[in-house]
């Protein structure tokens, strides 16, 4: 995460109310002073975090502080100056804290995995492809996906295929399982499953399948 923004405009914030209030400067000056201390152990994540709440809980309270019961300085628009400063070092602080919630959702974000503990909410059956949906992650199949019912296997042309695969709506997944170049498998609950051939042979254009999770991320098979 690149902070060097940040670091300059709390920098500047700094400045302009130690100018005007000399209390509200020294807390402003420790912020500083704690950023520069984390920058140089090489923070994780979650100390950068804590630093930038604590900044945003207090820039505007100390803005008005300083423009209060301090003394601005006479140069024309510092009052200005300082609450475009501040409203600034508030949106900068804002993108950090969206940047750093991404990568956090990033290395959360397991794949097909993650929709295990989650259950099959919906299937859709398109004129190329089935679609199966679990909370806010999807698997589109460009293959057929094949249903193991307790020993038996439906397949797209057989009799019963599409009331076997609905039928999982609402079952839980507990397993998913991807061989590659060979086949994808979720694992329900009640011991059925399906599955999504990842032969080359069984490929109908440049992939198998494709999954999506609830984060936006996607992967091709």
């Amino acid at each position: 995460m690149d902070t060097s923004k940040y670091r300059q405009l709390l920098a500047a914030f700094n400045e302009q109310v130690s100018s005007c209030d000399s209390q509200a400067g020294r807390l402003t000056n420790r912020w500083l002073q704690s950023f520069d201390t984390v920058v140089s152990s090489t923070p994780t994540r979650f100390v950068l975090m804590d630093h930038l709440s604590r900044v945003n809980r207090s820039v505007t309270a100390i803005e008005i502080l300083a423009r209060e019961q301090g003394n601005l300085p006479s140069i024309a628009g510092a009052k200005e100056v300082l609450e475009a400063t501040a409203a600034d070092l508030l949106s900068e602080i804002g993108r950090l804290q969206k940047e750093a919630q991404l990568i956090d959702e990033v290395i959360a974000d397991r794949g097909l995995e993650m929709i295990v503990g989650e259950f099959m909410s919906s299937v859709e059956f398109v004129m190329d492809y089935v679609q199966l949906h679990f909370n806010g992650s999807a698997l589109t199949s460009f293959v057929s996906p094949q249903v193991h019912d307790h020993g038996q296997v439906f397949r797209e042309t057989e009799p019963g295929y599409r009331d076997t695969i609905c039928g999982l709506i609402g079952a839980v997944v507990t397993d998913t399982e991807i061989r590659l170049e060979d086949v994808l498998r979720i694992t329900f609950a009640d011991s059925r499953s399906i599955t999504v051939p990842l032969r080359a042979e069984d490929a109908v254009g440049p992939e198998c399948a494709y999954f999506v999770s609830a984060t936006g991320r996607w992967w091709f098979w």
